[in-house]
């Protein structure tokens, strides 16, 4: 991961991100945001949530820098902290580190829970920044999870997340349709039409 924010980093720097003009703040002018970064896994949400809150860290440290939070000098040993895998050297980063990767990793679960209908797995790399044996066995049990409900509720979720979005709901097969009533043809001459065949029941 630290080898991904590095590969990433002059592009982070070139998006930048909005913030209003502060000239309080030594900010006379807005800052602009210049485009968006668009992380995906080639099959996986969950790897995808991890790589996006340590590019997403990153920039919060700038942020909370251009709020005059976070002198510049701070702001570089939390970097150079975070790109050697160690604490972050301040007591009250760490708090801040641990609070953001709660926020980020119960986003995470939200969004896999809808998709997969399980919490994310990984969790304990997003919240704790390593892995760990209950981490382990907690995406065991999600993967158990997600096998039942790819195999028996995803038509049911499919169908609602459709509708939500307005898109025209999945024909049901023609195996699955209630027969349709064969239609009533005219009476020949000296035949009887079925609306004709009415018996007496009563005096």
């Amino acid at each position: 991961l630290p080898q991904l924010v590095s590969e990433c980093l002059d592009d982070l720097e070139r998006v930048s991100f909005f913030a209003t003009a502060a000239p309080a703040l030594n900010r006379p002018q807005p800052s602009k945001q210049s485009g968006v970064f668009r992380v995906n896994c080639v099959d996986c949400l969950d790897r995808t949530n991890v790589a996006q809150s340590v590019l997403a860290f990153r920039v919060l440290l700038w942020q909370l820098r251009a709020l005059s939070l976070m002198t510049t000098e701070e702001v570089t040993a939390c970097e150079a902290a975070v790109g050697a895998e160690q604490p972050l050297p301040f007591p009250w980063a760490q708090q801040l580190d641990m609070q953001f990767k709660a926020v980020w990793a119960d986003h995470g679960d939200a969004i896999s829970l809808q998709y997969s209908g399980s919490a994310a797995l990984k969790g304990d790399l997003t919240r704790t920044g390593r892995r760990t044996v209950g981490g382990l066995f907690q995406d065991g049990v999600s993967s158990i999870k997600r096998c039942v409900q790819n195999n028996f509720a995803d038509v049911h979720r499919q169908r609602v997340m459709e509708s939500f979005h307005g898109v025209e709901l999945t024909p049901v097969p023609a195996a699955a349709r209630a027969p349709s009533p064969e239609p009533t043809r005219p009476a020949g001459p000296g035949q009887t039409s079925a609306s004709d065949q009415l018996v007496d029941v009563g005096p």
